[in-house]
């Protein structure tokens, strides 16, 4: 597993497959992407996180709307394994 911090303060946690991710802290409450802190979800990948960069976190293909649901946070300040 891999905890992540970004430049904004948010956390994630992101699963070593980097198909689930989970939210640890946000001041923005739960949104319908990441949902509550703490809730891990299904997600079809988020990229190898890299300092100085965004996390992008590809969620799903949202057929309705015809489009991929993606949530793309801050530029990542710290990464531990």
């Amino acid at each position: 597993m891999t905890t992540v911090k970004t430049e904004t303060g948010s956390i994630y946690e992101i699963s070593d497959d980097r198909k689930r991710v989970r939210r640890l802290n946000n001041t923005r409450g739960a949104s319908t992407r990441a949902g509550f802190d703490g809730q891990w979800k299904d997600c079809l990948e988020a990229n190898e996180p890299e300092i100085g960069h965004p996390l992008f976190i590809a969620w799903r293909w949202n057929e309705a709307k015809n489009v991929l649901e993606t949530t793309l946070t801050s530029p990542v300040v710290t990464i531990e394994e």
